[in-house]
């Protein structure tokens, strides 16, 4: 018989209670150790091995069985930032965000009109940012830039096409303003693109702990590598923490059941470590075992919570709201799955799936995702959260 753990199964005030009681416990030492030790966590990289190696010693200490799984993936690199020097009509120069996947420019750059040419879908109805051409006399497109519309610095991001790569690179908000400017006052605005990048086959791992003697049930997962220069405290130390706190509130409650803690690497470029999980257990004959898709990812900053569901998992999200109804530091509030993160490779193998986020983020994909904008309290808040649907998805399996 599948039992509970045990200090939840007799009521929902009891675990309250026991919820409570973590308000005292530090819940950020793992992100402080990811972001503040280890720092910017580049998937492909020796920070992010190092990293990978620090979760797999955590789960061992918690007594969990657990290996790292690699895989080989095609790695995009930038050499360094992309810079747009403006030639016409007014001289300067304006340091871009790297996209990744994207072709380098030859070291002297690529020169030409700017020309707004459209929209570039990065994630259908969620980034779909302005594009402009960088062309020649003939209008020939021969690089390009996609308009970040975040208030503040560009932020990385991969392309949404990197299967068929071109010169590009992303420009911040504030400076795309600029150039509509001259554009729609008719003004012709000659550039200059440099951008230094290199594709390579590199290694990242999964981090994989297992709970239980049979295939997983649940998996609970985050992913730990962190995007060009970020250190990666929100993005994604937050969903570490989380998932560490879980995996030793599991292992001391010892229920009967099978999860899967799974530290995913190579998120950023593209949701990698959890495709190449996904693709291996459809391989094996076993992605039927898995009942739900469990993922904290980005909840440890901004002024609400946002559940990302999909695939049945509705009803007991919206029942997860009405419990903690005015029990959380934030208003929590369910949305639609998005292919913003892991769970999306669970959602597409019709797997039940929800994703802890926080948001705003201001400082998403940049040098300041520090410890300072990480909020111990909204992490406090999904973590309780988190116990809570594990519980519920093991008392629907009995």
């Amino acid at each position: 018989m599948k039992k509970n753990f045990r200090r939840y199964s007799q009521s929902l005030e009891l675990m309250e209670k026991k919820n409570n009681n973590m308000n005292s416990i530090s819940h950020n030492q793992h992100a402080a150790f990811l972001s503040e030790i280890i720092g910017p966590r580049l998937a492909g990289t020796k920070q992010e091995a190092k990293a990978a190696d620090y979760i797999a010693d955590q789960f061992k200490q918690i007594g969990l069985d657990t290996s790292i799984e690699e895989f080989k993936f095609l790695n995009w690199m930038p050499v360094s930032n992309p810079v747009l020097q403006i030639l016409t009509p007014k001289q300067m120069e304006l340091e871009l965000a790297p996209m990744g996947y994207t072709l380098p420019s030859p070291p002297e750059g690529v020169e030409g009109i700017l020309k707004k040419t459209g929209c570039m879908v990065l994630i259908p109805k969620i980034k779909e940012w302005i594009r402009y051409g960088i062309t020649d006399e003939a209008g020939n497109d021969l690089a390009f830039l996609v308009k970040n519309p975040a208030d503040g610095d560009p932020s990385p991001f991969p392309s949404g096409r990197p299967l068929l790569p071109q010169i590009g690179a992303i420009i911040g908000k504030n400076q795309a303003e600029m150039i509509d400017r001259w554009i729609d006052e008719g003004v012709e605005v000659r550039v200059r693109l440099i951008n230094q990048c290199c594709q390579e086959v590199d290694t990242s791992g999964n981090v994989l702990a297992k709970y239980g003697n049979g295939d997983p049930d649940i998996v609970v997962c985050a992913h730990y590598d962190s995007q060009y220069l970020a250190p990666g405290a929100v993005d994604n130390g937050s969903g570490i923490q989380a998932l560490l706190e879980i995996a030793g509130e599991i292992v001391s409650e010892r229920c009967d059941y099978n999860i899967l803690f799974a530290a995913f690497g190579a998120e950023e470029p593209g949701l990698l470590g959890s495709k190449a999980f996904v693709f291996r257990q459809q391989e094996m004959g076993k992605i039927g075992s898995i009942r739900a898709c469990v993922n904290f990812d980005m909840m440890g900053c901004g002024n609400e919570i946002a559940i990302r569901t999909g695939c049945g998992m509705d009803a007991l999200v919206d029942e997860m709201i009405r419990t903690f109804e005015g029990k959380t530091g934030y208003p929590v509030k369910k949305v639609a799955v998005t292919s913003t993160s892991d769970n999306w490779n669970f959602h597409e193998a019709g797997i039940s799936n929800l994703q802890f986020v926080g948001q705003p983020f201001p400082v998403y994909h940049l040098p300041a995702d520090t410890m300072e904008f990480y909020d111990e309290k909204m992490v406090t808040d999904c973590i309780k959260m988190g116990i809570w649907v594990i519980n519920k998805l093991i008392k629907s399996s009995k």
